[in-house]
């Protein structure tokens, strides 16, 4: 239909007016049509109710009431969900919390915050010496607190540790740290006191021993130690020097210095009190210092630790007895451990609360601690030795006039092999020689020499090396001698290692030695560094290095020659090992390898060549059996080159 505007009115079309009369009129038709048959039929659904049977209405009763179920059980499923939603969210909160207050409990326990929260008791005798003020300046340089009040114990530093029990209740806890610093004259009154205890003769005069060995009677978890200084310097100390303990003491009841050193080691072994002695006031600011730093760290380390010591204590597969106690009794200290940051100090004294029988048992491993520290300081020479850093290391390399390091630059070449034939070789020419092996991971010398069983003893000097023969004049010092099993292997780190060596440089008494060979391992690690750092003190001869004919062994010892230089070591010569083959039968020298590459590196390195060493199936069954190559077979080709290299070194050592 169309709709044409003429001016201001709407006008429609005539033929479009008639077709939509007719529509209306059709649709009043139907209408009508379907109101007379609603009003003939009043029920619609009449006809379809009679054609409905009772079991089809019983049916649709369960079926409502099964649509009822489900829509009942859909609603107790949504609760669910809700409910388990809820939980999750919950647990998802109480573990942000944990975790926020685990980071404010470590934060707090951090050694820069905690030991904001430490406090050094000092008792005001000690701040009437002179020098006392850097004592002061030092703490107050570490942010913690001090106080100055009077001690249980005369000349005493502790140390107090605050922390919360509560949100506002504070309390303070007595760490288990005693220093003394004691004067000279002082330490020996205590000497003297203590030497009387042990002859069970009276002592009326009372030192500062006394109340300290009732304090550690009352609480057996302190840990003491004497730092002993000559704080008085008086006309006499100026005019003549300082005085040494051990003059004092003769000057004191004609004591000797034996019985200083029974009093010494009677102190650290059976009262677990450390003696120490130092030179002025600035050791002693220092080793408080320390301490402090320590007792500050202690609460972060043992929480740290909770997740790592029981695989450590119950895991492992070697533990030592007393160390794993120690790590048993810290692990349950450490379990104790409040959530809270307020409350977050660790329990540190973890005996208070065990019964008699875990306390004596304590005790125990307390003790056993108390003797391996001991044992660490004996033999005590004198009190004039424990001033000096490194007076054992002089006296036991004293005697020795040369040392010679073996090299190689890598494994396999015979270094080991080399280093034996030498040694045995020089003690048949009357010297006196030693070898110290420091190849750590592989000690095949001990075999080698035939002595792979034997136990090592100690002397007043230290370490009793193994002699080879009678006349004792071939000795031998390895870790193969400290391994109880031959099979076990020493996995160890650089430090160990370092550790072990600067031992065996310092602590074995060779006594009287032409010539010491250290066998070193293959390549340049912390072994080589470790026995140069400590052998500074004593001056080292030179070098040996050992190769094969090949070119990959000869590219190796261009890197050793390198770290001679770099480390100033002379480089004595070099030997080229396995250079042909001699038959057992005619004797005759083959040559299986290369030939000639250790005597071309040392004309390119501009290096003496000491000789060659042909590969001798007797050689190596001496060396599997354990006996004297060299004594054996005097007229074999291996042992006059062998015997040639040595002499060579030796011309080499004496026109040095």
């Amino acid at each position: 239909m169309s709709v044409l505007r003429r001016g201001r009115e709407w006008e429609i079309s005539e033929s479009e007016e008639s077709d939509a009369e007719q529509k209306c009129g059709l649709n009043r038709d139907e209408k009508s049509k379907s109101l007379t048959a609603s009003q003939a039929n009043p029920n619609p659904n009449s006809d379809y109710a009679e054609t409905q049977s009772p079991a089809r209405k019983r049916r649709s009763k369960e079926e409502m009431e099964a649509e009822r179920q489900r829509i009942k059980a859909r609603k107790e499923a949504r609760e669910r969900q809700r409910a388990v939603k809820a939980q999750e969210k919950e647990e998802r909160r109480q573990e942000q919390h944990r975790r926020r207050e685990a980071a404010e409990r470590v934060n707090y326990l951090r050694p820069e915050n905690y030991i904001k929260f430490l406090t050094v008791c000092i008792e005001p005798a000690l701040l009437q010496l002179s020098g006392s003020d850097l004592l002061l300046d030092s703490l107050t340089a570490l942010e913690c607190s001090f106080s100055i009040q009077s001690q249980q114990i005369a000349h005493s530093i502790t140390w107090t540790s605050e922390f919360a029990q509560e949100e506002e209740d504070w309390t303070s806890v007595e760490e288990d740290q005693i220093v003394l610093v004691l004067t000279l004259n002082d330490f020996l009154d205590i000497v003297i006191s203590v030497k009387k205890m042990l002859d069970n003769e009276a002592e009326k005069k009372w030192t500062v021993l006394h109340p300290l060995l009732e304090c550690l009677n009352q609480n057996p978890m302190k840990v003491v130690t004497m730092l002993v200084m000559d704080f008085e310097e008086d006309h006499r100390t100026k005019a003549h020097g300082r005085h040494f303990p051990e003059q004092m003491l003769r000057s004191k009841l004609g004591m000797k210095n034996l019985d200083t050193e029974e009093v010494v080691v009677y102190l650290q072994l059976y009262q677990n009190i450390s003696v120490v002695f130092l030179d002025s006031w600035q050791d002693v600011t220092d080793h408080v210092g320390t301490i402090t730093k320590a007792l500050s760290k202690r609460p972060f380390k043992l929480l740290t630790e909770q997740s790592e010591l029981p695989f450590c204590v119950d895991g492992a597969v070697t533990v030592d007895p007393v160390a794993s106690a120690d790590l048993v009794l810290r692990h349950t200290a450490a379990e104790r451990l409040p959530r809270h940051r307020s409350c977050a100090r660790p329990q540190m004294q973890p005996c208070l609360n065990l019964s008699s029988e875990e306390r004596d048992w304590f005790q125990h491993v307390r003790s056993l601690q108390a003797t391996c520290r001991a044992l660490l300081f004996l033999p005590l020479l004198s009190m004039a030795a424990l001033r000096t850093a490194g007076t054992r290391l002089d006296g036991n390399l004293s005697q020795v006039r040369h040392v010679v390091l073996v090299l190689s630059g890598k494994g396999g070449v015979g270094k080991s092999t080399i280093t034996t034939e030498l040694a045995l070789a020089l003690r048949h020419a009357d010297k006196k020689v030693g070898i110290l092996d420091i190849d750590l991971c592989g000690p095949s010398i001990p075999r080698m020499l035939g002595v792979g069983r034997t136990e090592v003893h100690q002397c007043d000097s230290g370490w009793v090396p193994v002699y080879t023969d009678a006349q004792k004049s071939l000795a031998l010092m390895s870790i193969g001698f400290l391994l109880e099993d031959p099979d076990e292997a020493v996995v160890w780190r650089g430090p160990k290692k370092t550790a072990l060596i600067g031992q065996f440089v310092s602590d074995v008494a060779w006594g009287e030695l032409d010539v010491l060979l250290v066998d070193t391992p293959p390549g340049t690690s912390d072994e080589h560094m470790a026995v140069l750092e400590n052998l500074k003190k004593h001056r080292v001869d030179g070098a040996i290095l050992v190769t094969t004919p090949q070119a990959v062994s000869t590219g190796d010892v261009r890197r050793e020659i390198t770290f001679c230089k770099k480390t100033g070591v002379r480089i004595l010569g070099i030997v080229e090992n396995m250079s042909g083959f001699v038959c057992p039968h005619c004797s005759e020298c083959s040559n299986i390898f290369s030939k000639g590459g250790g005597e071309e590196l040392a004309k390119l390195t501009g290096s003496v060549f000491l000789g060659s060493v042909p590969l001798d199936p007797l050689l190596s069954a001496s060396l599997e059996e354990g006996k004297d190559f060299t004594q054996s077979f005097p007229d074999s080709t291996t042992f006059n080159s062998i015997n040639r290299i040595s002499q060579t070194l030796l011309k080499s050592l004496e026109t040095d």
